[in-house]
């Protein structure tokens, strides 16, 4: 499989991949740390 197909945007320091993790993660190197900074708002009301 080729993850061009998934490739949505492309910079020097990166590749945003849009698609189903599922299929594309097995195919993508492995890392050592994944950072994220979601607006969970948890307890809003």
């Amino acid at each position: 499989m080729t993850l061009s197909k998934y490739e949505y945007y492309r910079t020097e320091n990166g590749v945003l991949y849009c698609g189903d993790c599922l299929e594309i993660m097995p195919h993508l190197e492995p890392v050592d740390l994944v950072l994220t900074d979601p607006p969970y708002i948890v307890g809003a009301k």
